[in-house]
């Protein structure tokens, strides 16, 4: 026992020395030896630990860039507009990071082979941010150019301030100055940095419950997703690797602490290879799914109530009716659905829907009495059009959504980059 807790303080003692090292000298201009010196072993000591330099700074990545990226998957998840997302972004990661560390976020190193898998993570972290951006620009909250807003907004994740200044203490007041500038009405930053506090992922650990009325279950899939994974004996840390996730962000799910979006979910279902409609519970049986009595289901997204019109067994299509709280929205990453047409009706306020990589003509807005027809397998999105009140959707699927009767799985109708 005590080789193993000398073992892991000299561990301890080489990273905080590689991390002081890095940040005054950058990692270019350290050396093994100069670690090794300033930990107080040998060199060969250190090669114990670490067999190269880039290993160093990988251990040093991960511990400060996977917490980061599992608040930032937590915010983009949520269902708020984007300058009060990314306001709380901002305030967390500059009161949370690693002053000596962040820059290695956007340091040289990175390319390096040996952290092939830290730059898959800031890649995804940046995408994300990038997709919360993007979002509210469309919206209208955010009037910047979304390319020069996310670079703006990556910098001080990567710790640029930090070179200049304490960050911590001024961490709102930053925040405070980069979302300010991007707003399309400034004059709304005290109720965007009032809503930010309350989504701050290091104050509040679970997304913002979805708006049901009292007594109201919502449907988890956490468990369901769990078993299936365990049956197929395949660790988080594989599942999540495959899906494009942070191995906490999936925990979470598993445990229904956090909402997947609906793109997500499908992932996970194709990597599970679960066919996508077996993770709704059955309707009631018989033709008749009487009003008041629509059974719930848990489809993904965040500020979505869901319920299914159409029997389990009904395989010709797939009736649901969906309500969506002001600001709820199906998640920044389109997703794809099997099937052949899909049709929505709203009936009663502003959906959103956004077809990213259809060109111009990609964002449908849709108020009551509307209808629109399209291929499920084009990567859409879609969210709340207003934040005065909730939306109701009917949305018709043919066939219906696989459960396991023979028709094609989730992984069949992805597209091969995934």
């Amino acid at each position: 026992m005590v080789g193993t807790h000398d073992e892991r303080s000299t561990r301890t003692r080489v990273l905080a020395e590689a991390a002081r090292l890095f940040a005054r000298r950058g990692f270019h201009g350290t050396s093994t030896r100069d670690i090794a010196e300033a930990a107080g072993i040998r060199q060969p000591s250190l090669y114990a630990h670490f067999p190269s330099k880039q290993l160093v700074a990988a251990a040093l990545l991960d511990a400060e860039l996977a917490p980061a990226l599992d608040r930032v998957e937590h915010l983009a998840g949520l269902a708020a507009p984007s300058p009060v997302k990314l306001h709380a972004l901002l305030a967390a990661e500059l009161e949370a990071m690693d002053p000596d560390v962040r820059p290695l976020f956007g340091d040289a190193v990175v390319a390096e082979p040996e952290l092939a898998d830290q730059r898959r993570l800031l890649h995804r972290l940046f995408a994300l941010v990038r997709g919360m951006v993007d979002a509210g620009v469309r919206a209208g909250d955010l009037a910047a150019d979304p390319e020069v807003l996310t670079a703006l907004v990556v910098s001080h994740l990567s710790g640029a301030t930090s070179r200049h200044l304490v960050v911590a203490p001024n961490a709102l007041a930053l925040a405070d100055l980069v979302v300010r500038g991007a707003l399309a009405r400034p004059e709304l930053l005290p109720e965007v940095r009032a809503a930010a506090g309350r989504l701050r992922p290091d104050r509040v650990p679970e997304a913002l419950p979805a708006v049901l009325p009292p007594g109201d279950t919502h449907p988890r899939v956490g468990a369901r997703l769990r078993a299936e994974r365990e049956a197929r004996r395949r660790t988080v840390a594989e599942v999540a690797e495959a899906a494009g996730l942070t191995k906490g962000f999936l925990s979470r799910i598993e445990r229904d602490l956090a909402n997947a979006s609906v793109a997500a979910l499908v992932r996970l279902c194709a990597v599970l290879d679960l066919p996508i409609g077996s993770l709704f519970d059955d309707p009631p049986p018989g033709e008749v799914v009487r009003g008041g009595a629509y059974p719930s289901i848990a489809f993904g997204g965040d500020g979505l109530r869901e319920y299914a019109l159409t029997p389990r067994g009904e395989r010709r299509f797939q009736a649901i009716l969906s309500e969506i709280a002001p600001g709820g929205t199906s998640g920044n990453e389109p997703h794809v659905l099997p099937g052949d047409v899909e049709f929505v009706l709203v009936l009663a306020g502003t959906v959103v829907l956004e077809f990213p990589t259809s060109g111009a003509d990609s964002t449908m807005t849709l108020s009551t009495g509307d209808a629109f027809t399209f291929d499920p397998g084009t990567p859409h999105v879609f969210r709340s059009g207003t934040t005065a009140a909730a939306a109701r959707v009917l949305w018709v699927l043919s066939p219906a959504l696989p459960d396991g009767g023979g028709r094609a799985r989730a992984s069949e109708v992805l597209p091969s980059s995934n």
